[in-house]
């Protein structure tokens, strides 16, 4: 999928069911969807993420290390981060 320039470059991209967490360098961490590209959810940290989340499919928890170090952890219920 392209990539939107303005939002820095993929820190990496975990699949998860039919979607992908992506974290970007300037921009936000995103919930995608695999097929289309469409961003289902987004979490901005404020400067962006810093690399690939760690993310624990038993508990759909996302754990992300933001570009301002912050640690933070969000959880995926029903196609949305919370």
């Amino acid at each position: 999928h392209k990539v939107k320039p303005d939002i820095g470059i993929p820190t990496g991209a975990i699949p998860y069911k039919s979607w992908m967490i992506v974290g970007f360098s300037d921009g936000p961490l995103v919930l995608m969807d695999k097929e289309s590209g469409d961003w289902v959810d987004t979490f901005y940290p404020g400067r962006g993420v810093s690399a690939t989340p760690a993310f624990d499919a038993a508990t759909g928890e996302i754990f992300m290390v933001s570009n301002q170090a912050n640690i933070y952890k969000l959880t995926i219920k029903n196609g949305v981060s919370q």
